[in-house]
Order: C-alpha cells, then structure tokens, then sequence
C-alpha cells in the first residue's frame, strides 16, 4: 500500500530479536547434542543448501519453478476445483481488494508461494503456511456469494457449474473403479505406467484393501451418490452454502476412509515401528547404535534414543562391556565388501521399507576388530549369555 510509516509502529527490533532467542536456544541445545552432523546436515544442508545450493549439497528434490502450483491444487482439493473462480474474482476486484479484507491474506499466500518457488529444492509441505490464507480468500468469498446469490457474475456462473460437472463426472469414474476392484476386475492395471514406482506399489494394497473392507468402501460409495446429485443441483439454484455443506461432507467422509482404513493398512506395511521396537529390546543402555551410510527419522524416533550417523567405518564397541550395533539400508548391505560382511553379524531385516516404500533396513552387531580382542584381558572379556 506504500504506507511505509506502519513499519515504525510494528516493533520490527523488538521481533526479530525476540525470534532469535526462543529459535536460538533451541538451536543451541540441538548443537550442543548432535555436534557437527546436526550443523551440516540441519542448518547448512536443510535451512540453506536446499535453498541455494540443492545439487552441490545433495539436498535433492530440486524441480521446476512451476511445480509448486501441481502440488498447491494437489493439496487444495477439493476445494483446489475454485481456485480459478476465486481468482476471476479476486481480479475482477482488484482495485477493491483492502477495502473487502482480501489485501492481507493474498499477500500472505503470494509472498509464501513465490518464495517457495524460488527455492531449488521444492517440496509440497513447505506449502502449509499458504492454507490458511487460501482458506480465508475462499471462505470470505464463499460467503459473500452466500449472502449474495445473485451477485455472482455470470462468466462466474458457468466456471461454476462446470467446475461442478466435473467433479461430478471424477466421482462417477471412481465410483465405477471402486466397484469394479470389489467385484474382482483389475480397472487399474492401465495406470501403471503413467505413476511413480512407489505409487506403483501401492496399486496392489490397494485393491487388496478394496476387496477385503468391500462393505466399507460400497457404504463410502452410497453417501457419494447424493452428494453429486447435490452439487449438481445447488449449482443450478446458485444455492451456494448447500454446495459448500455438500463438499464438506464429501471431505469429511473421504477423511473418514482414509484415516480408518488406508493410511493404518499403510502403516503396517511402512511403518519401522515393530522393527525398531525389537531392536530397541535388544541394544542396551551402555550399547551403541550407529546409521551407515543410511538415516530414517521414523527410525530414530521409535528407537527412543540417539543414533549416531556413520559414512566411513562401522566403529567399535563402546568401552566396558557395551556392544556396538549399526543399521543400514538392505542394498547396502548386499553391496559390501566380502571383507566388510566379515566384521559384521547379520541379526534382522526389517520386513518394513519405510514411509516411502523405498529400502528394507538391516540390524547387524558388529564384531570387536581381532586386534582389539587380543589385547583385551579375560577380565575385560564379556561373559554373559545375551544372544540378539
């Protein structure tokens, strides 16, 4: 707005410094516990070298500028379907915008996308700070065409409805693929080709999932029926706030399926939980446990304590009686050297591949270094009966 004497009211000192002392102990405290892997990986590799710098600092997913706005209408939907309506409008009254309320969260949303844009490395989440703002510009301008029915411009009418016939016709086609999975046909072999290989494999979970919860699914699928009778007709009457209460409970009910039979379906056959679970009851205290050449958060976060990363030995067992553990991914593990395996004991490999479906994790003990054992005196030698 050009009104540049507002920054003099905003305490802008005052905030930057107060941001730095809550973010900068909990950084302090971060490096204190995880030293120089935390300072390259986390303040270099993540905050700075995804930004400016993704392939010299291997902080991958680097993309085009324009990815982001897939993956904002991905994460929109369904309401990503009125985004364009929405944007008409918003241009339509542009030189009114401050006086409607719409000026801040449109700055809001601009400044967070672009920026995002930017960056080298791109990933959806980084979107979630834009939501709120999104959900603001829609429901301010859900409500006036509530309150207003016929105030809504007729270009804006027909984007509408036509936005509306093809939601309807996207829930027709699922609606027929649910049913074709239920009763045995495989409707979704022609996608194949045309995703991702980790969406590949979730093909088959989920027609297995389809088939086994068939009631589940044929009762998500009856509550849809009316729902796009609904759209179709609230459209037609400009009967907007039916519209909206019929979305919404197109969402909730979607959420309802996912939630309680999808994503658990997933997670038990992503998910290191178990995994880490029996590890976690076989590595004590006074063990270490090391990642090589691998790291999951999951992981760590079911292990319950710190795993140290490690890129260029297996290292040795802690002093005293203590035992010295490493996880590594599966294709590793079949990559070693004959030397390599020599000094390691194979335990468990998990039957998980993690949240991506990517790579099975090995447990292996590794072996004191001959060297090391000699040297050992017999009191210094473990003698208890522990077998992992």
């Amino acid at each position: 707005r050009g009104d540049l004497a507002r920054l003099r009211q905003m305490r802008i000192l005052e905030g930057v410094i107060a941001v730095i002392v809550v973010a900068g102990f909990w950084y302090a405290l971060a490096v204190v516990h995880g030293g120089k892997a935390f300072v390259y990986k986390q303040l270099w590799v993540e905050n700075v070298g995804r930004f400016v710098a993704a392939d010299s600092t291997g902080a991958g997913h680097q993309h085009p500028f324009y990815y982001m706005i897939g993956g904002f209408f991905t994460g929109f939907a369904p309401w990503s379907f009125f985004v364009i309506p929405l944007g008409i409008y918003l241009f339509a009254n542009r030189r009114r915008l401050e006086a409607a309320g719409y000026l801040y969260p449109l700055v809001w949303f601009a400044v967070v996308f672009v920026f995002y844009s930017i960056s080298q490395s791109k990933r959806t989440v980084y979107l979630l700070p834009i939501y709120p703002a999104a959900a603001l510009l829609l429901g301010a301008w859900w409500n006036r065409l509530a309150t207003e029915p016929h105030s809504a411009p007729p270009l804006l009418v027909t984007v509408l409805r036509v936005v509306a016939v093809a939601l309807a016709a996207a829930l027709v086609v699922a609606i027929a693929l649910l049913l074709a999975v239920g009763w045995g046909a495989d409707p979704l072999a022609w996608l194949t080709p045309l995703l991702h290989p980790n969406d590949q494999k979730n093909l088959p979970l989920m027609e297995n999932l389809i088939r086994n919860r068939f009631l589940s699914f044929t009762l998500f699928v009856a509550a849809l029926v009316p729902m796009i009778v609904i759209w179709l007709v609230s459209v037609g009457q400009k009967n907007w706030s039916l519209l909206f209460a019929a979305v919404v409970a197109f969402v909730a009910s979607g959420e309802a399926v996912i939630d309680g039979i999808l994503q658990p379906a997933l997670a038990e056959q992503r998910s290191f939980k178990p995994f880490m679970e029996t590890v976690r009851g076989v590595v004590d205290a006074d063990d270490s446990l090391a990642f090589y050449r691998a790291f999951d958060y999951g992981a760590v976060f079911y292990a319950r304590r710190h795993i140290e990363p490690r890129h260029d030995d297996f290292g040795n067992p802690p002093a005293g009686d203590g035992r010295a553990y490493v996880l590594m991914w599966k294709s590793h593990w079949e990559g070693l050297l004959p030397e390599q395996k020599r000094r390691l004991q194979h335990l468990l490999t998990s039957g998980a591949t993690g949240p991506k479906g990517r790579d099975a994790l090995v447990f292996a003990l590794v072996k004191p270094m001959p060297n090391a054992m000699e040297a050992a005196a017999p009191s210094a030698v473990r003698t208890d009966s522990r077998d992992p």
